[in-house]
Order: C-alpha cells, then structure tokens, then sequence
C-alpha cells in the first residue's frame, strides 16, 4: 500500500477510474486505444448498439423482399410477350430483378439505416449494407426452396452462388453510401449501379439455362477482388479520419 501510494504521489495524473491528465485534457485509456474526452473515441471493440443495428438490417433485408417480390411479379406479368428470348432475359435480368431488388435493398437503408448514428463510419456503412443484403437473400432462398424440384440442391447452389452475389455487390454500394453519407448523395449512384450490373449479369448467365451460367464464377471472383479493394479502401478513409479527429 505504501509503494502505491508513493507512485500515485510520483504520478499526480493518473487516477484509479483509468484517467490521465496530459497537458489540459483529460485522457480516457482503454486497453486497445485512447480517447480524448469530448471527441468521438473510434474503439475497435463492437458496440452493444452496433451489433442490435445489424440485426435490425438483417431483419429489415428479410421484410424488403416482400415489395420486391410483389413489384418483380407485377413486371414480369406487364412486360410483353412478344420479345425475343435474349430480350426477355435482358429484361429480366437487369430491369426486373436487378434493378428493382437492388432499389429495395436502397431505400431500406436509406430511409432507416442512414438517420442512425451507428451509421458513422464508412465500414459501418458498408457491414449494415451487406445485413441488409444477406436478409434479403435469406428469405429470397426460402421462397425458392419452397417451389424447387430438387430444393437441397437449388439451396445449396444459391448459397454457394446467389448469397455471395448479394453480400459482396452490397459491400461495393455500402461503400459507397458511406463515403454520400459525408460527402452527398450523388456518391450513391456509383455504387447503385455497380450493384445492378453485377447483380444483373449474375442473373443474365443463369437464365439462359446454358453453359453461359458457368460464367458466373469468374463473375463473382471478379466481383469479390473488386469488394474486397472498396472494403480496404473504406477502412483506410475511417482510419485517416480517426486520425484527424485525435490531432
């Protein structure tokens, strides 16, 4: 006790509660980093809200399936009949379900994700974007299982192929939702479209019902070198402003 005592008197600004006092800040220490009070401390350990918003995107991707599901049917069913077959595939691939699943998964995080303060990083934008996706794949699966011939076999092919598909196109437009966040919305349409053209292409090479569906996975191993360069990008941007926010 006396030898604690005597390192509290040599060191006047440490405290018990984990405090130290340089210059006129007060400095709060944590095992990982230090914050000082009055600024965002940008701790690498998940918040508690973090992990619940996850979730919340996750079950706010299963419930945009439903709209996209009613609105690809609605188009499917007023598209005309009388377009050639690689026409029709175009169609359907791109427009009716690239672009309106793409739309859906969008404005679900526009409208509930983005006013959040969890959404304050571009990792976090890209992670809760990605939620979004892959709830949104979890019940689109669902609904094709129920109808399949062989459903194991679509469920793992899907799982194998489709979830990927989503989670990484969501990853290239939660990246850039993170960088509208902070710099305007135009910096959404990159990665909007960007989603839709891979989405679309994925989609164009399965239902052609031929060997062109191979094609898919060099599609996704370029889709996934191309997530992965925006993913470590995100992270170097969150780390420079992390950086400024500590000076």
């Amino acid at each position: 006790m006396k030898r604690r005592k005597r390192n509290l008197k040599q060191n006047p600004g440490k405290t018990k509660t984990g405090t130290e006092t340089l210059g006129n800040k007060n400095v709060i220490l944590t095992p990982r980093n230090s914050c000082v009070k009055g600024k965002p401390c940008l701790s690498k350990a998940p918040r508690p809200e973090q992990q619940r918003c996850v979730i919340k995107a996750f079950l706010l991707g299963i419930a945009a399936t439903v709209p996209a599901f009613l609105i690809t049917n609605l188009f499917s069913w007023l598209a005309p009949p009388d377009l050639s077959p690689i026409v029709k595939i175009t169609v359907k691939a791109f427009l009716i379900a690239g672009l309106v699943e793409e739309t859906c998964k969008l404005a679900v995080v526009k409208k509930y994700l983005m006013p959040l303060p969890q959404f304050d990083k571009i990792t976090n934008a890209i992670i809760h974007t990605m939620a979004v996706a892959l709830g949104f794949a979890f019940l689109e699966n669902l609904l094709y299982f129920t109808k399949a011939f062989q459903p194991w076999r679509l469920l793992l092919i899907r799982g194998l192929t489709a979830l990927p598909l989503h989670g990484l196109s969501a990853g290239i437009m939660g990246y850039f939702l993170g960088r509208a966040h902070f710099e305007g919305d135009r910096k959404i349409i990159p990665g909007f479209l960007m989603a839709i053209l891979y989405h679309g292409l994925y989609d164009f090479f399965l239902f052609t019902d031929s060997i062109l569906a191979y094609l898919n996975i060099p599609l996704l191993i370029i889709l996934a070198w191309h997530a992965k360069i925006l993913i470590c990008r995100g992270i170097r941007k969150d780390r420079q402003t992390s950086s400024k926010i500590h000076d």
